[in-house]
């Protein structure tokens, strides 16, 4: 059994989407993440598989905020 995870992935996501936004995606090293989650490499990949799934949930999570505001506007 592993261990449980010691964060928060939807913080992670945002921290994530906010290393990206400063960075872009190319600028942007697995260890600018690692740096900026918390996390140790290991982690990262476990629980989100990749960068570029990383950038995807963050880019997610900033549409769906910036429709919501649209929607309800």
């Amino acid at each position: 059994m592993g261990r449980p995870k010691q964060f928060d992935p939807d913080v992670a996501v945002d921290k994530a989407a906010e290393v990206f936004w400063g960075k872009g995606f190319g600028g942007t090293t697995p260890q600018d993440l690692v740096e900026a989650l918390g996390i140790c490499k290991g982690s990262l990949y476990n629980a989100f598989g990749s960068k570029h799934e990383l950038f995807t949930r963050g880019l997610r999570r900033v549409v769906d905020a910036l429709l919501a505001t649209i929607w309800h506007s």
